[in-house]
Parts: C-alpha cells; structure tokens; sequence
C-alpha cells in the first residue's frame, strides 16, 4: 500500500497497518506450529517493513529467549 510514496494518506497508513499486523499474527501462527528462522526474519529484506513495529520486535525477542526444555527424570 502506497510504495514509493512519501507521503501516505490515513486511508492508506490504515491499510497498511492493517496489513503488517495481519502479517505479524500470521508469523506467530507459524512459530506456533515450529517457525524458528530467526536469522531470516532479521536478515531477509521482505521483513523489513515489520522491523520497526513493536508486535514483530516482540516476536523476535521471544523467538531468541531461551525456552525451557522439558524436565529430564532424575535417576530413580
């Protein structure tokens, strides 16, 4: 919506964040479902229009932290 202008209208900057954050929940789904391309997200230029809003920075933050493992049993 509106690549290559300057200036967007407020109909257009709607649609646009409409579309991002669409773009965002569908991005959760697939880390949901075992999506762990960090380095892709980071990297690929197509991505780079989601970088600066705050729901994609938290995606990757939450893709990069550690996640706990399943508790191996202890001898027994």
């Amino acid at each position: 919506v509106g690549a290559g202008k300057k200036n967007l209208s407020p109909q257009e900057q709607a649609e646009r964040d409409r579309y991002a954050a669409e773009a965002v929940a569908v991005l959760r789904k697939a880390v949901a479902v075992g999506f762990k391309d960090v380095k892709g997200l980071k990297a690929d230029k197509d991505f780079a229009p989601l970088r600066g809003r705050p729901d994609f920075q938290k995606l990757i933050d939450d893709l990069e932290r550690p996640r706990p493992g399943p508790k191996k049993a202890g001898p027994s």
